[in-house]
């Protein structure tokens, strides 16, 4: 089912929001049925994933919020399939994170992620859930996550979602 997503990496920008928009249109209900929304954190169902690209669906309910995160180094594209999504960009200045930018996205928008990026999601929304389906490209082994309020960086896994890690997906970590 996802194997025509395999294209992305070698298309351009227009070309890629084209192919994923006419994608989620066609298996809509498909893709809705294997998203879960957990009390905790978000949903994360990786659902196609070779060297060259991954695709994940994500679940999340009302106002949950990941941590900052980057994607090691891999290229990435947000389609926000139902919901309210806020984006924020962070820096890294002087040791400390710092927020630059933060954006709304309202359904059936993209989020174009370069590979040095990092930022935060939350569904906006008071009462609604919000699905997205993230795209990466390669595929990544691991990505880093920040915890704000101890200021300390976590190199984890590319299996660790964008909250505290647990012990065995913690790869590394140093204060920032």
């Amino acid at each position: 089912m996802f194997e025509p997503l395999s294209a992305i990496p070698g298309l351009g920008f227009q070309e890629r929001q084209d192919l994923v928009r006419a994608f989620v249109r066609s298996n809509k209900q498909n893709l809705l049925s294997v998203v879960d929304f957990p009390e905790e954190q978000y949903s994360r169902n990786i659902v196609f994933k070779n060297q060259g690209i991954e695709v994940m669906l994500t679940g999340w309910k009302p106002l949950r919020e990941c941590w900052p995160h980057d994607h090691g180094g891999s290229h990435g594209l947000v389609y926000l399939i139902e919901g309210t999504a806020l984006n924020t960009i962070y820096d890294i200045n002087n040791g400390k994170l710092k927020k630059v930018t933060a954006k709304e996205f309202q359904s059936e928008n993209f989020i174009s992620m370069p590979e040095v990026y990092i930022h935060s999601m939350k569904n906006n929304s008071q009462n609604k859930r919000m699905v997205e389906m993230h795209l990466y490209w390669p595929s990544f082994s691991s990505m880093k996550i920040y915890d704000r309020e101890k200021s300390i960086m976590y190199e984890v896994k590319g299996t660790c979602g964008a909250w505290e890690p647990r012990e065995e997906e913690i790869i590394r970590s140093e204060h920032f």
